[in-house]
């Protein structure tokens, strides 16, 4: 009789450490990781996320965007959504470096145009060891005058974050995650309405005497709509923007602000030739091991899951141009221009990585 009920105690104290030992450590200090509670916590976020769209398709409510997150609060109106803030779909804007931006036809048509002066990119002249602001020399050597003039068509509809990011994606970034009262409301403070949508640009580019005519090039545009966006928010993220071959599409991100909310964010979405969406349910890459020292590797590779497919990608960076971000300038953003090869099929497109310079 001793011998059972000393067994049981056993058993029954095991269960009670389980149940209640910390959150492992983060990952260098920064990433978190799976704790005890991960599954359940990533089967509730995912019913809680597939349980709002769900409601929401039902509603024809056109409620405030801001408050719109994960798709809740009725549906939406893609001609207020490309005229947020006052931005009427007729009107067209110039900003203080010549580029002139305006709406022909919402979510199909776009005029982009510019004028003013180009130099050459010298990687010596972008400061990211220190935050704040430069100033900007009025002569730079190399100067040219330049000019483009491209209408943007879309390739297929666009890709609402909140609508149609993949729940299992959304649910595993925010189970790895200590819950908190202050986590769920720092998630709602931080909510953007984010779309993007793939198309094609056409036009002219002028630079110096040399004028390239007839230039078709695949491309992706994003609107943001939030009441704030602070980029010193981003610690660091990796975003894989590209296009294959075949004229696939795919955007691959991995998020880490995790002063905010996620330390690991990972989204996605794949248009497939014939304008089908997949949203990406995993991205088998970690920040941790790329890049996290701010010298970004000039070959990798990683693997996603989309649509209940695997896709198997390398990565091969050609050319590199570095740049500063933010009202306050802490963060620097290393725009990498690749050539891609997914499952046999080769493709081109860019790796932007941005790192926040201090504190890191």
């Amino acid at each position: 009789m001793l011998v059972p009920l000393l067994l049981l105690s056993v058993v029954f104290g095991a269960f009670v450490f389980f149940l209640f030992r910390p959150d492992p450590p983060r990952l260098l200090g920064v990433y978190s990781k799976p704790g005890t509670f991960f599954y359940f916590k990533f089967l509730l976020a995912k019913f809680a996320i597939e349980r709002r769209r769900r409601t929401s398709k039902s509603s024809s409510l056109n409620a405030n965007l801001d408050e719109q997150q994960w798709g809740g609060d009725g549906c939406r109106n893609p001609r207020e959504m490309e005229a947020k803030q006052s931005v009427r779909s007729d009107s067209h804007y110039k900003t203080a470096c010549g580029f002139d931006v305006f709406c022909v036809d919402a979510m199909k048509r776009w005029r982009i145009r510019f004028e003013g002066t180009v130099v050459p990119d010298r990687k010596d002249a972008v400061d990211i060891d220190s935050p704040g602001g430069r100033e900007i020399p009025e002569e730079i050597e190399g100067e040219l005058p330049a000019s483009f003039d491209f209408e943007w068509t879309n390739f297929g509809e666009h890709f609402d974050f909140d609508l149609e990011c993949s729940s299992e994606a959304i649910a595993r970034s925010l189970a790895i995650e200590p819950w908190s009262k202050k986590m769920f409301e720092c998630l709602k403070q931080s909510h953007q309405v984010h779309y993007e949508q793939f198309g094609f640009l056409q036009g002219q580019i002028t630079i110096g005497d040399k004028v390239f005519e007839n230039i078709r090039l695949t491309s992706m545009r994003d609107h943001t709509i939030t009441a704030y966006r602070s980029w010193s928010d981003l610690r660091r993220y990796i975003m894989l923007i590209f296009h294959l071959e075949d004229g696939t599409c795919i955007h691959t991100s991995i998020i880490s602000m995790p002063e905010v909310v996620f330390s690991h964010l990972e989204f996605g979405y794949v248009i497939l030739p014939d304008k089908t969406k997949l949203p990406v349910d995993r991205i088998n890459l970690s920040l941790a091991n790329l890049g996290e020292d701010k010298k970004f590797p000039k070959a990798f590779g990683y693997s996603f899951e989309a649509g209940g497919r695997h896709f198997d990608c390398r990565v091969r960076v050609i050319e590199t141009t570095t740049f500063r971000m933010g009202l306050e300038q802490r963060c620097f953003v290393a725009e990498n221009m690749c050539k891609f090869e997914v499952n046999g099929l080769k493709g081109f497109g860019f790796a932007e990585c941005e790192y926040r310079i201090a504190p890191y």
